[in-house]
């Protein structure tokens, strides 16, 4: 299940070694961030709800080797050869992607949109910052922006940039005009009407902006701005910033990619391998990019057996 196979991944994600310790204090309260907010608490009711649907969506599968079930209706299952057993969990998991589906994913989508908003402004300030340094990195940089994030506002920025900037000038011109006129969401974000406190655009505003490194972060950026250098560890925080926000989005998109592609009917497998396409696409560089790369032609095989 979903729930279950994103906070493995999670798990996995947040063991890598950090390059600052007041940049490490910020993982934790990201992730909190997202765990506890709004969205998060209704795409887990929806799992709730979907695993209650079902007869045996509350038994576990615990052990090694053949394992045992344990839970309401355990003994049934074990009576069952492994191929009735298969099947009728199998019938159960496609009920219960239909109640998530419909009433869960909905939130994860908005989850991933938050998680962009704020990587995108980040990886944009890293163009603008290299702008006035390396021409190429900055180009580089908002080619990678409009890439990653299309739908966020910066992504969007960025492509606009990309498309109207004839020569090197112009595209390092429009970089530095833009991002002086781009809105930080950290600092300018204001809730909807009828927005929940705990929702995901309030919760990550809060997270980031409360952590030791941010504050460092937007003192040190605010020197370059009045035309002063910036220290090393400014760029290291903005890196670490999306680092951990795009292995957040990697690893809903592989678990939405999965839950959409072994549940899901027809249309419904073609979209999940979208989810894993954009993952490889947009995010390589995180840890369950570089893992899909290694299965997706399986995936792709089976999707297109109609598996």
């Amino acid at each position: 299940m979903l729930y279950l196979a994103f906070i493995l991944v999670v798990l996995f994600l947040t063991q890598g070694a950090v390059p600052d310790k007041v940049f490490a204090s910020t993982v934790p309260q990201i992730i909190k961030a997202i765990e506890s907010s709004y969205e998060r608490k209704k795409e887990k009711e929806a799992w709730k709800k979907a695993m209650n649907s079902t007869r045996y969506g509350r038994v576990a599968y615990v052990g090694e080797g053949k394992g045992y079930f344990e839970g309401p209706y355990a003994d049934e299952l074990m009576r069952m050869s492994p191929e009735e057993r298969e099947k009728v969990l199998k019938e159960e998991e496609k009920q219960q992607f239909r109640i998530w589906k419909k009433e869960g994913f909905p939130y994860v989508q908005k989850i991933i949109t938050a998680c962009e908003e704020y990587a995108s402004y980040f990886l944009f300030w890293e163009a603008y910052y290299n702008s006035y340094k390396d021409v190429k990195r900055a180009r580089d940089l908002i080619e990678e922006t409009a890439k990653r994030y299309p739908e966020a506002t910066a992504g969007r920025i960025a492509k606009s940039i990309i498309d109207k900037a004839k020569t090197e000038k112009e595209l390092i011109s429009q970089i530095q005009e833009a991002f002086k006129k781009l809105q930080n969401p950290v600092e300018s974000y204001e809730p909807k009407k009828g927005e929940p406190p705990d929702s995901i655009m309030n919760s990550l505003k809060t997270a980031i902006s409360s952590s030791l490194g941010y504050k460092r972060w937007g003192k040190d950026s605010s020197s370059f701005l009045s035309g002063k250098e910036v220290p090393t560890s400014a760029y290291e925080f903005a890196d670490f910033i999306i680092r951990t926000l795009d292995d957040e989005i990697a690893a809903y998109y592989f678990c939405v990619g999965n839950e959409f592609i072994f549940n899901g009917e027809g249309e419904e497998k073609k979209e999940g391998l979208t989810y894993l396409n954009i993952l490889v696409t947009r995010y390589p560089h995180t840890s369950n990019g570089s893992l899909v790369k290694k299965y997706i032609e399986q995936i792709r095989k089976k999707v297109k057996k109609g598996g």
